[in-house]
């Protein structure tokens, strides 16, 4: 069975991943149908069938693993509107990676009497499921493989117990290899595959909020940090490289609302609190579960007995936060932070290498 919530593909977030495995579902019950590129704008259309100018069958692609709140609902109410108003529509499908309930049901009844003109329907986890299991090659492109690595774990006493033959069978069970695998090279080189593959899909992206140039020390730590998350392969900007005045300009927005957009964007969140404006963007976020859960926070500990320290920080360290009481100068001059910070950042990634590689195993 098709596990929906750990979906993964080439596009960055598990809603792209989504919508891209709708569109090659239809696309193989309809070669015709055409997938609709929606950063400028799609028009009500994820992917559609018939002519862009004329009449069409258009397909909505909504993520929605949890029941339908009245934001999801306004979503889909916003999705038929669009879709009415730029088109000749005849029918419209939401597809939805889970069934709907009796009342989600009825409110969907609901809203196609708003719409007598437009055929209405909606696909759900059993559709999916069923057109997933006629199109298995669909279904490996948006699942993650199983991993052996996983595997061994979870089997650790059995695996001391195994011959060299069982060992053998059971990797080839797992990854699919021919029935000449059976050396230790040759099972080292499927672990190394799947540490491969497995780093390759989580590749973390990372914020890094501190100070600027005028405290000295810090910049060069943030940048001697920011190298050796990269060198890693990891992705790192800095909050002031992404939210430019030229992009507040643009936006219009206020920075303190620009870098809470900016900060649900990233994997995790690190922040040297040294200065009046990491102390502001401490401030502004840690007191968020959605950000603290995600967040590691630097501070002198000369600052213990301080008002954040008591304040909240506290209300951070509830939430899960992660806070690094670093000694000034030594833990800079000595590289103790920066390696504090690096250890962290691969305790995250190693956790989303478990959540990427668990999954029932098939043996």
């Amino acid at each position: 069975m098709f596990d929906f919530q750990q979906i993964t593909g080439a596009e960055d977030s598990k809603q792209a991943n989504f919508s891209s495995l709708c569109s090659r579902l239809i696309l193989a019950l309809h070669p015709k149908a055409k997938p609709v590129e929606g950063k400028g704008g799609d028009e009500g259309l994820d992917t559609f069938l018939g002519d862009f100018n004329g009449k069409v069958n258009a397909f909505q692609h909504k993520y929605f693993l949890e029941k339908l709140g009245k934001a999801q609902k306004r979503q889909i109410l916003v999705s038929v509107e669009t879709a009415d108003s730029h088109h000749e529509v005849e029918v419209w499908t939401l597809m939805l990676p889970r069934d709907l309930n009796p009342t989600e049901i009825k409110w969907f009844d609901t809203l196609r009497k708003k719409y007598p003109h437009i055929q209405m329907d909606w696909w759900g986890k059993t559709k999916l499921q069923a057109l997933l299991a006629d199109n298995p090659r669909i279904a490996r492109d948006f699942q993650p493989s199983p991993n052996v690595i996983v595997y061994v774990v979870q089997k650790e006493v059995d695996m001391k117990k195994a011959t060299d033959q069982e060992l053998a069978d059971a990797l080839r069970n797992v990854a699919g290899l021919s029935s000449a695998v059976t050396s230790v090279e040759a099972i080292q080189n499927v672990l190394l595959a799947a540490a491969r593959d497995l780093r390759r899909r989580t590749v973390l992206r990372i914020l890094i909020f501190g100070p600027g140039p005028s405290y000295s020390e810090f910049h060069a730590k943030r940048l001697e940090i920011r190298e050796k998350l990269e060198r890693l392969g990891h992705v790192v900007h800095f909050g002031e490289d992404v939210c430019t005045p030229d992009l507040l300009l643009r936006t219009g927005l206020n920075l303190s609302v620009a870098e809470l957009l900016q900060a649900r964007n990233y994997d995790y969140i690190v922040s040297l609190m040294v200065s009046p404006g990491t102390i502001g963007e401490v401030h502004d976020f840690a007191g968020r579960r959605e950000f603290a859960t995600r967040m590691l926070i630097c501070i002198d500990a000369n600052h213990q007995s301080g008002y954040s320290a008591h304040g909240v920080l506290r209300r951070f360290e509830g939430h899960n936060g992660r806070i690094d009481w670093f000694k000034y100068p030594i833990d800079l001059t000595d590289c103790h932070l920066a390696t504090r910070v690096l250890d962290q950042i691969q305790k995250v990634a190693e956790n989303k290498h478990w959540e990427q590689a668990v999954g029932p195993v098939p043996l």
